[in-house]
């Protein structure tokens, strides 16, 4: 019995997740098996990826948890990759640099408890409802965090919180996964306010935006971003799933 648990538990490991769903969802001594934790952190760990969620224990939620760490990692290397290729001017994404706003509750999701940033949040008594994190990427990678003044007036400040360096680029890929992995629809733009990660959803919602305007140049960035994200994840189920 334990040679055919062994032998199963190898089938598990050789199998596409989408194959590991329809089987549990026939086979309940196969899904009885596939709920047991050794066996999805080497899952994951065949394709790279840890387990975020450690509060799961049945086959669903590893599914489910599968899919959004798939995802975000998988965003995260193209996002990268594509601002190191804009080195040719092909995205157009000045200065290497994207950004994306957050509420300041979420950040604890995305940094440890005892980053500086909240330091300086508390020590500085701020009183704003969300936090601008901007990071360029390059020879030496920066974050900068930063809050506005007056986020409805034209003439708008950014108050700089705080701008860490890192010759790591671990870090900010360790940043950019957990961002995607709580919030995949989250907008991370450049610093035209152009969105750098460009879904087919996210391409028709910008299209329809009235408020903005728009011109011809714009909308080829868009176009050309839109094909590079296109390219991407018309490779992600095979890789994956």
């Amino acid at each position: 019995m334990d040679l055919q648990l062994d032998v199963l538990r190898s089938i598990v490991l050789l199998l596409r997740i989408n194959h590991i769903k329809n089987l549990c969802s026939v086979d309940k001594f196969f899904y009885s098996l596939c709920n047991e934790k050794n066996l999805w952190l080497e899952k994951f760990k065949e394709n790279n990826l840890e387990i975020i969620n450690d509060d799961i224990n049945i086959v669903g939620h590893y599914i489910n948890e599968y899919k959004k760490v798939s995802y975000a990692v998988y965003t995260v290397n193209c996002l990268i990759d594509m601002i190191k290729l804009n080195k040719t001017g092909r995205f157009s994404i000045d200065y290497h640099v994207c950004w994306f706003r957050v509420l300041i509750d979420d950040l604890i999701n995305i940094l440890p408890k005892d980053h500086q940033v909240f330091i300086k949040i508390k020590d500085n008594n701020y009183t704003k409802k969300y936090i601008n994190i901007s990071i360029a990427i390059g020879d030496e990678d920066t974050i900068g965090y930063s809050t506005d003044e007056n986020p409805d007036d034209e003439n708008n400040e950014m108050i700089m919180i705080l701008n860490e360096k890192y010759n790591d680029k671990n870090v900010i890929i360790s940043l950019f996964t957990k961002i995607l992995y709580y919030y995949p629809l989250i907008f991370i733009n450049d610093i035209n306010y152009l969105p750098i990660i460009i879904s087919e959803s996210e391409n028709k919602i910008f299209e329809k935006c009235s408020t903005m305007i728009i011109d011809y140049f714009d909308k080829n960035i868009i176009k050309i971003r839109k094909r590079y994200w296109d390219e991407c994840y018309s490779k992600y189920e095979n890789l994956y799933f």
